[in-house]
């Protein structure tokens, strides 16, 4: 029988989690991170990367019980939404293009991501990017997120009974995220509340 996250318990996920100190760009930082954890380390930040559109859509992607039309866009990201006064969190169509491998090219970032190659551009961590982390992903004077809350949002269409053997509780949820994004002791020291 499928299981998934209690409706409820989206919501105020995404709530707080829009209500939240982290930037936007947290979940770009999410996105690379996950698409590092299931492919090979690097990410190519590409429309045709099989592994770079999954991490877009595991982390983005907006779905609903109706159709697509009645949704403001294809793609949501909950990170800081609250604040985002002209978008509210909505990504169109070209988010995968124009979200993280636009992010990537800030200022900030040059501390974060190194190019291994170009056209199309594939990344990597540097070695040090936890020092460099929290300037890019939470504000200063926010609340940082909660883990809980992220790890909610990231399961929030898949069947838990397939991914936790039907164990759905907070704290597995929580590790199961942790475990499939590849989340170091140090990221989540950096990002997330009492870490």
């Amino acid at each position: 029988m499928a299981l998934y996250v209690e409706q409820d318990a989206l919501e105020a996920a995404v709530t707080r989690l829009s209500d939240s100190g982290a930037r936007p760009s947290l979940c770009d930082f999410l996105i690379l991170k996950y698409a590092m954890a299931i492919g090979d380390g690097t990410v190519t930040l590409s429309l045709q990367d099989s592994t770079y559109m999954a991490a877009v859509q595991q982390l983005t992607a907006a779905h609903t019980d109706h159709s697509s039309a009645e949704l403001p866009a294809p793609f949501f990201n909950p990170f800081g939404a609250a604040r985002d006064n002209k978008r509210g969190g909505w990504r169109t169509g070209k988010y995968p293009s124009n979200g993280p491998p636009d992010t990537v090219n800030g200022p900030n970032w040059k501390n974060i991501i190194s190019v291994l190659s170009e056209g199309p551009r594939r990344v990597e961590f540097t070695t040090d990017y936890v020092e460099h982390l929290s300037r890019v992903v939470v504000i200063s004077d926010g609340q940082p997120p909660a883990i809980e809350d992220c790890a909610i949002w990231f399961f929030r269409v898949d069947d838990l009974e397939d991914r936790l053997a039907g164990d759905a509780s907070v704290d597995d949820l929580t590790a199961a995220f942790i475990d499939a994004v590849g989340l170091t002791s140090g990221e989540r020291a950096v990002i997330f509340e009492g870490e």
